[in-house]
């Protein structure tokens, strides 16, 4: 037992190392699935308003656990097989992740090509854990 615990002490900054690039590679692979289709479990009866950003955290549809609901009006469940509407269903509802926290410590991704991360917090009433920029896409 005795040598398992000099091997644990005299090699704990390996194991460190170790522990700090697994977090890194799950905050820096955060990025992996932006912009996959998602649909929000909670919308507003009367749809969403193209005013404003909709934020959903812990998406199951999305391996960010983000899905993002960005400058879009009505109810992005029911196109009525507008083909306008379904794009921008697709080019306005997708999964997203937080590019820029308002305080350090908070994950954090990089946008993929075709993304940006937004200047302003899209979520002013929020707490530190979801305020921030998100990924969005550039061309709306």
């Amino acid at each position: 037992m005795e040598n398992i615990v000099d091997f644990v002490r005299n090699y704990r900054v390996f194991f460190y190392f170790i522990i700090a690039g697994g977090l890194t590679a799950i905050l820096v692979s955060c990025a992996e699935g932006v912009g996959d289709p998602c649909m929000p479990e909670s919308i507003p009866d009367d749809g969403f308003n193209d005013d404003e950003v909709y934020i959903e955290a812990s998406s199951v549809q999305c391996e960010t656990r983000v899905c993002g609901v960005f400058k879009f009006k009505g109810d992005p469940r029911n196109p009525n097989n507008d083909p306008v509407i379904e794009g921008q269903v697709k080019d306005r509802v997708y999964c997203t992740c937080r590019c820029r926290a308002p305080k350090k410590g908070f994950a954090t991704c990089s946008c993929p090509d075709g993304f940006t991360c937004t200047e302003e917090d899209l979520l002013d009433s929020a707490g530190d854990g979801l305020r921030g920029g998100y990924c969005v896409k550039v061309k709306l």
